[in-house]
């Protein structure tokens, strides 16, 4: 299955963007049926559910680094990474960063009520080169709701997954040491890809789990002692040989 769209306009982008099909398989090797990654929240929207959705969106391509939206932007609509990454995140009023969701191709966020006063506090930002978003009005995604009540149905589980997802990072934040919330984002990023190699830096990966670079460095070498993953140092890429073991990773301490 694919779902391509038409070209980007005001970029250089010849082609049509494509969400990955690869983000509607059943996948989920997490340890339990409660934690879920983007592919399996996405899969929530059908193939033809997408195609509708986007006949109204308006794309852009974002930079690395460069900002999508800011907290005082009024996200009365529905954001899709058609392709590349980006990240949601705060800042701390001493300006520490805190990586809140990492988004990937198929991810989704925005869309508040056009009439709603509650704002967003998160800045989300293009972590690769060409980052292509498409923006859907939230009058577009009412019409195609009202059209086909399925629609809503998704939309509202995905919702839900999006904030299940959101108690499943609270809980790791609160509840685990560095460590085992590093093995718990690594084995949701591998998920993410089909080779089972991360190649966030430990830069990024601090961000992820609320924590400094050479504390993320530390823990690196602990699960790479334990044999749950393997890199070399000064070199790009972090493997996974087992996701569901590095998911599960910390359960009989927690």
């Amino acid at each position: 299955m694919s779902i391509s769209t038409r070209p980007c306009e005001g970029t250089a982008r010849s082609p049509g963007a494509m969400i990955d099909p690869q983000l509607y398989a059943d996948v989920n090797p997490r340890r339990d049926s409660t934690r879920r990654d983007v592919s399996e929240r996405v899969r929530g929207l059908a193939d033809h559910h997408i195609r509708q959705l986007l006949l109204g969106a308006n794309c852009r391509a974002y930079g690395r680094n460069q900002l999508i939206c800011r907290p005082d932007d009024e996200l009365t609509a529905l954001y899709i990474i058609g392709s590349g990454a980006a990240r949601s995140y705060r800042l701390s009023p001493r300006g520490q960063e805190i990586t809140i969701d990492t988004l990937v191709a198929g991810s989704v966020f925005g869309m508040r009520l056009t009439d709603s006063e509650f704002r967003s506090n998160n800045f989300v930002e293009s972590t690769s080169d060409d980052t292509v978003v498409y923006r859907i009005p939230f009058d577009r995604v009412v019409e195609v709701m009202k059209s086909d009540p399925s629609i809503a149905v998704s939309v509202l589980r995905l919702a839900y997954d999006c904030l299940d997802d959101a108690h499943d990072r609270l809980a790791d934040l609160a509840l685990y040491d560095v460590k085992t919330r590093l093995a718990h984002t690594l084995a949701r990023l591998a998920t993410r890809g089909s080779t089972g190699t991360v190649h966030a830096t430990h830069r990024e990966l601090a961000w992820m789990v609320g924590t400094r670079p050479e504390e993320v460095t530390k823990a690196l070498r602990h699960l790479r002692d334990a044999g749950l993953v393997e890199y070399e140092p000064r070199r790009s890429g972090i493997t996974i040989p087992n996701a569901p073991v590095l998911a599960a990773y910390g359960d009989d301490s927690a």
